[in-house]
Formats: structure tokens, C-alpha cells, sequence
């Protein structure tokens, strides 16, 4: 499994996945996405990767096959984690896979202001599967607060375990033997897919938000 930027060729994917009212049910409006929206969030996220080096990126199978999206978005502190699989990839651990993976490279590319250091993540109430996913890689319920007109549990990191402390902020433990790698395939690795070259941290379903 590998997270990878994406090309506008992906079109078809994205809108496949968000076409999907049972991977949408927790995510955005709650329904499924227009093709037309799918396209607007491919340019959204295609941007966004040009400009700050993170997205929402697109997540592949050992085939290439894409399999769902994951990453960040913006939140006022920070950055807010969120991820959506295909249903057929669900309970299957990949969720917490992503999520510790997302959480490590989170850590090890803070933000040069401590304020802008928060990873955060909100989900809709009643999405307890998430919520479980959030529990295991490190993350707090904080409280619930209404979000895009949406019920939700805003949930922040905590610091995780194999992690140590330096000059104030959280750095991931090079000597973890319980991690496994997941990559971010871009321009160092693969020409067609635009970026600076990043990793995914090492790693080991979710957020609503598009």
C-alpha cells in the first residue's frame, strides 16, 4: 500500500469513490459527489500540493490500484487528518495503517510555528469506527461541536508513544521496531506524478470532512 500525489488522470477514481453513498455517509454533505465536484477537488488538491507540499493524497494498492484518499486538511491550529477508503478495504486494519502513517509524517514536518502544530480531526457522530481508529494512533476526545452543520467529536493528538520531546514538539522514535513504511510516490520516484519529493512516515476510517 503506498499514498502517492495525483494526476488528472485520477479523475475517474476520485469520482468513483465519492460517488459511493456508503463511503460518503460520514464524509462532507453526508451524500454522494457529482463528477463535477470530484473534479473540483482533484484541482483543490493538486494545488495544494504545489503550494505547501500536503494534501488529501491518493491511496494505491500494491497493484496501483487507488483505493481510497487520505492526508490533511487545514484546521485553525494546524492541520486536521482525514482519510476514505472503498468499502471492500474496510476492517481490515488499513484505516489504522494510514492513520499512524499520517501521524508520523505529521511529526516529523511540523510547521516552523509552534501554533500551526496541532494535527486535529473531527468526526460525525455516530461514525464509531473512526472514532476507534483515532483512539488507537494517539488521538484525544476533546468535545463535540458542530462542524459544516454537522454533529461531530473533535478529537486532537496527544503524544504518542515512541515519541520524544525536543525543544517543545513531538519526534517520531527512528528506532521503532513496530513500524512499517508507507511512501509517498512522487516526482523522486515517479516523473508523471508532480511534487517535491516527501515520505509518508513510517506507519504502522476516518475524518469527515472532504
Amino acid at each position: 500500500m503506498r499514498i502517492t500525489t495525483w494526476l488528472d488522470s485520477d479523475l475517474q477514481d476520485l469520482a468513483e469513490l465519492h460517488a459511493d453513498p456508503v463511503t460518503m455517509r460520514f464524509i462532507g454533505h453526508g451524500r454522494p459527489e457529482t463528477v463535477d465536484e470530484a473534479r473540483s477537488r482533484l484541482l483543490e488538491y493538486r494545488s495544494e500540493q504545489g503550494q505547501r507540499g500536503w494534501t488529501k493524497w491518493r491511496v494505491e494498492d500494491n497493484d496501483g490500484g487507488m483505493i481510497g484518499r487520505a492526508g490533511f486538511g487545514e484546521c485553525d491550529a494546524g492541520r486536521e487528518l482525514a482519510y476514505a477508503l472503498r468499502p471492500g478495504h474496510w476492517n481490515r486494519g488499513l484505516a489504522t495503517e494510514i492513520a499512524e502513517a499520517l501521524v508520523r509524517w505529521h511529526l516529523e514536518h511540523l510547521p516552523t510555528d509552534p501554533a500551526s502544530s496541532c494535527l486535529c480531526a473531527y468526526v460525525e457522530v455516530g461514525n464509531d469506527a473512526s472514532v476507534r481508529v483515532l483512539q488507537k494512533v494517539g488521538f484525544t476526545f476533546v468535545d463535540r461541536r458542530s462542524y459544516k452543520c454537522v454533529p461531530c467529536d473533535f478529537f486532537q493528538l496527544s503524544a504518542p508513544s515512541g515519541t520524544r520531546a525536543v525543544d517543545g514538539n513531538f519526534l517520531v522514535d527512528p528506532f521503532d521496531p513496530n513500524v512499517v513504511p508507507i511512501r509517498i510516490r512522487d516526482s523522486a520516484r515517479n516523473p508523471d506524478r508532480g511534487g517535491t519529493p516527501q515520505d509518508v512516515a513510517d506507519a504502522g476510517a476516518g475524518s469527515p470532512t472532504p
